[in-house]
């Protein structure tokens, strides 16, 4: 037996992880989950029947491909500012020139294999996507979040061009709807990334 079983007991383990709200699954030895958690569901969109089975990856990957949300939620946005447009301006040319920062230390976890780094990290992401609206990025960030969470370097890796492209197709739609100017970040997020769009 563990040592957190012994200390506290099996059953207040189990009840501690099935309350927890950190996404938690637990795999057998060849990788496919045994278990998971409601913060595990509601965190992948997948039902605990579509995930015991399955191998992570798998799970991680159907979430973030069967969701198809807003680029850009341009009513949340604006009902969270209490209708003020203007402060919406700020929040949004804050949120463009500070995100390929983000990207890149994002890009920075990936490369070091920095599993909590990569989970604080995609975590702020996920935050700030939504906090402006940006929903489809926002679903990618939390893929991310908990592809990390689940120690899956490699989803991760690859969510990065998909990360890129919803950042950038949120820009676009900015630009269409005359929220910020138009201007081409492509370069700039393309090499602090080290990632083509």
């Amino acid at each position: 037996m563990g040592i957190i079983a012994e200390t506290i007991g099996n059953a207040e383990l189990a009840a501690a992880v099935e309350h927890a709200a950190d996404g938690v699954s637990i795999a057998d030895a060849a990788g496919n989950i045994r278990y998971v958690n409601p913060a595990f569901t509601a965190l992948t969109g997948c039902s605990r029947e579509e995930a015991v089975g399955k191998n992570p990856q798998f799970t991680v990957a159907n979430a973030a491909a069967e969701s198809s949300p807003a680029i850009f939620d341009e009513d949340s946005l604006l009902q969270r500012l209490m209708g003020d447009r203007e402060l919406g301006l700020q929040v949004l040319n804050g949120f463009i020139q500070d995100a390929p920062c983000q990207l890149k230390k994002l890009r920075g976890r990936i490369d070091e294999s920095d599993a909590g780094g990569l989970v604080l990290q995609a975590h702020t992401l996920k935050g700030s996507a939504a906090t402006v609206g940006a929903e489809a990025l926002r679903a990618v960030a939390q893929a991310m979040e908990t592809a990390a969470t689940a120690g899956q370097f490699d989803l991760c890796r690859d969510l990065m061009p998909d990360t890129v492209e919803q950042l950038e197709r949120f820009r676009t739609r900015l630009e269409e709807d005359g929220w910020i100017p138009k201007t081409d970040l492509n370069t700039e997020i393309e090499e602090m990334c080290n990632v083509k769009a």
